[in-house]
């Protein structure tokens, strides 16, 4: 069928005339690391289909009318970045595909690009992290290209892994299972058949078309002792996986100049209809668009956390909504938020719904990555950010003096027990930054996002800080929202408080003022702050300090590692408030544990039980969400960490028999050949001679933690009985293996002549 295709090509190509004014696309478009190419995808159903057309020279193809429907941009990276860098020691860039974390490496030259594979979930959806190598690597795009070209390539991928990670759904198949493995075969067809025009949104570029037809077969293997490999791709004649061949038909547009392909698009499995569209975002030299104005719609800039928002972000031109996406919006201040609906409700006019989930401050900004564009193509300069701080609260405690009530909601009863004398208010509000850390350690890194909140009943006040005796810290609206311990600053006195609003409460207008401020875990603040307006309160003084902490969790009694016949063990835990004391019963407090191959979730653990975790490395996490102990214990997150590993029995490859010279000696990584294991690391390696008689040779330069170290030089015996047998076992603490391999020993004289790795 394949044959008959490609013979089939050659004939149409040899019909075709008029080659005298097609482009010849070179190695300018090859992309290199730095580059970012933009793409759209779009449908429009029923009409897309013109791209049909025969073979042949000057068509002229319209897709101006398609429908963007999302944004992609492939940015190419520096290959020695990911995590599989060593693997792929050949690469020029790497990308992340459309909606994926999956790592692609490519390998660009002067006159290829090719795909040296992929580091990221499986291709049938088992949910496994794997690395897939093609072997040799799959053409992508050659140079020059040019009319009449016809290229082939293939490729084949084979990557193994152990039972214990399968999922159930293939240990379900073969229960005795040692190891599974993938194989995908790639054979690929590109034939440039035609040139011309083509239209898209933004631009018509002059084009060669390259149909390109790749056959993709997938299956699974088994590996059972004593049968070796088999295929499991059907048991019964029925297929249990989605595996097979697939047949993908593309037609890609090259321009000369574009790096971006100027489409591609996917046909159906019959090859006569369009079922997707990958095309240039066209980029116009016109002004790059502007934003005229970002508007919420709360008059008093104070809300409750979980409240949503709607801003009205107004540009100055028409926009492509396809453009705009909740990925374009994130927050500068210290509230986390979530992104709603968007919707572009005239020409250039969009409403974004927020929602704050947290304590905070926020100040709506489309960052650097953000790409909006308007209808040309042209994108907009960022960052962008909203000029008005919104500040969000959540319930606050007043503490100058303890005998009053706390105040449980400060939006929908604002402040509704006061006391006619202004007050001072200061709440702790966690940042939660100290990500997890190690198990037995405490940065005192957390962070507190604090307000010092003046209440007044009187009207235009001038509040400011009176003196310093303590650490205070400012957080400007221009300041680092990310800040870090080392970046914080002292406040000065002389600091004025903003005025933020006026609210009605049961006995009056009282008038609000604030200070916002960073403060450390286990650190604290003590400040007085003062009104310099108003002869009234000349006298008045009001002192505040607070000093807030982080709890201090830490994992108890979990070894580092465990064989995997071992008893389950009960995880607990220990808490500190983190100011020495012990801390009463949390809010909340979890184990989670990782599997650190493919990242598997346990969550809510009780039990570390290796016998159902199976061999492998673990990382269990505590978290702790403290529980409000009054001011100073506000009930922050903090997460400890500690890795676990478990063991199994090993198993050693069948060692190489070689055959040696009698006066040379062999290297032992001549005979190795690797060890199944959950974790080398772990392993220790010794090497022996089976027939301990005297004279049997000498083993050498031999290391514990390195089987293929050493020689192994013959002795007079074993010379004389023509062979040596050599041992090699491995201990992982849990389970020894053991294997053996015989070498052959000539009875002759190599001089200076290499013979079989002998040395």
């Amino acid at each position: 069928m394949r044959k008959h295709y490609l013979f089939l090509a050659l004939a149409w190509l040899g019909f075709c005339t008029g080659i005298n004014a097609q482009i010849t696309v070179t190695n300018s478009v090859f992309p290199v690391v730095g580059d970012t190419l933009f793409y759209i995808f779009g449908n429009q159903p029923g009409a897309i289909n013109q791209i049909f057309t025969p073979p042949g020279g000057n068509q002229v193809w319209d897709l101006s009318n398609l429908q963007p429907s999302q944004v992609w941009n492939q940015i190419m990276k520096n290959p020695q970045t990911g995590t599989a860098a060593a693997s792929f020691p050949g690469a020029s860039v790497l990308f992340n595909p459309l909606n994926s974390s999956n790592q692609v490496y490519w390998q660009v030259t002067g006159t290829q690009i090719n795909n040296m594979g992929y580091y990221g979930l499986d291709p049938i959806g088992l949910g496994l992290t794997l690395l897939f190598d093609n072997t040799p690597d799959l053409e992508v795009s050659w140079a020059p290209v040019n009319f009449f070209d016809l290229h082939q390539s293939a490729s084949n991928v084979l990557t193994a892994f152990d039972a214990p990670i399968a999922p159930p759904v293939l240990l379900n198949l073969v229960p005795t299972a040692d190891s599974f493995r993938i194989r995908v075969t790639y054979q690929r067809l590109g034939v440039i058949d035609a040139w011309g025009t083509l239209a898209i949104p933004g631009g018509s570029f002059d084009v060669l078309r390259k149909k390109q037809t790749e056959y993709r077969s997938t299956a699974v293997d088994v590996k059972v002792a004593p049968l070796g490999w088999i295929d499991i791709s059907t048991i019964g004649g029925q297929q249990v996986l989605p595996l097979g061949t697939d047949t993908i038909t593309t037609f890609h547009f090259l321009n000369d100049v574009s790096k971006e392909e100027i489409a591609i698009c996917t046909l159906n499995t019959a090859q006569n209809e369009v079922v997707g569209v990958q095309y240039k975002l066209s980029i116009s030299t016109g002004p790059p668009p502007l934003i005229s104005s970002i508007d919420d719609d709360d008059a008093d800039n104070i809300v409750q956390a979980g409240t949503m928002l709607t801003y009205t972000i107004t540009f100055n031109e028409d926009i492509n909504a396809a453009t705009v996406t909740a990925a374009d919006f994130d927050n500068a201040g210290t509230a986390t938020i979530s992104i709603g609906t968007i919707m572009e409700t005239t020409p250039g006019v969009f409403t974004v719904q927020v929602t704050p989930t947290t304590a905070g401050t926020l100040i709506l900004r489309i960052p650097v990555g953000a790409v909006i564009a308007d209808v040309d193509g042209n994108n907009l300069v960022v960052p962008v950010l909203d000029e008005t701080l919104t500040v969000l609260f959540s319930p606050i405690v007043g503490d100058a003096d303890p005998a009053d009530q706390a105040i449980s909601d400060i939006i929908d009863q604002f402040l509704m027990e006061t006391q006619n004398p202004p007050e001072i208010y200061d709440p702790c509000t966690c940042r939660n930054n100290t990500g997890i850390i190690l198990n037995g350690t405490s940065t005192d890194d957390g962070l507190f996002d604090d307000e010092i909140i003046v209440i007044s009943p009187t009207a235009g006040d001038t509040w400011e800080i009176a003196d310093q005796m303590g650490s205070v810290f400012p957080f400007a609206t221009n300041a680092n929202p990310m800040a870090q311990p080392g970046d914080l600053t002292r406040v000065a006195p002389g600091t004025s408080l903003s005025y933020i609003g006026s609210v009605n409460t049961m006995n009056g207008i009282r008038y609000i003022y604030r200070l916002q401020i960073i403060h450390k875990d286990n650190e604290g603040y003590s400040v007085s702050v003062r009104e310099t307006s108003n002869p009234f309160y000349a006298d008045l003084i009001l002192p505040i300090s607070n000093r807030c902490f982080y709890p201090t969790p830490a994992i108890n009694g979990l070894d580092p590692s465990y064989c995997v016949d071992a008893s389950a063990v009960t995880l607990t835990g220990a808490i500190d408030r983190g100011d020495g004391q012990a801390a009463a019963t949390p809010e909340s407090a979890v184990f989670d544990i990782f599997n650190n191959a493919n990242m598997v979730i346990v969550p809510n653990a009780t039990m570390f039980d290796p016998a159902s975790l199976g061999a492998g490395a673990f990382t269990v996490v505590y978290t702790v969400d403290a529980a409000a102990e009054g001011a100073t214990i506000p009930g922050c997150v903090q997460a400890v960490s500690q890795m676990v590993s478990v063991g199994s029995s090993v198993s050693i490859n069948p060692l190489m028999p070689q055959t040696i010279c009698a006066t040379r000696k062999i290297p032992l990584a001549a005979l190795y050949q690797g060890v199944n294991a959950p974790d080398n690391a772990g392993l220790t390696y010794t090497w022996t001679i089976k027939e301990m008689v005297e004279d049997h040779g000498m083993l050498s330069g031999l290391m514990n933690d390195d089987p293929s170290a050493g020689t192994y030089m013959p002795g007079e015996a074993a010379i004389n009985r023509g062979f040596v047998t050599l041992v090699l076992t491995v201990d992982n603490s849990c389970e020894p293996a053991s294997t053996e391999v015989q070498i052959k020993i000539l009875k002759v004289d190599c001089g200076a002549f290499p013979w079989n790795g002998n040395e």
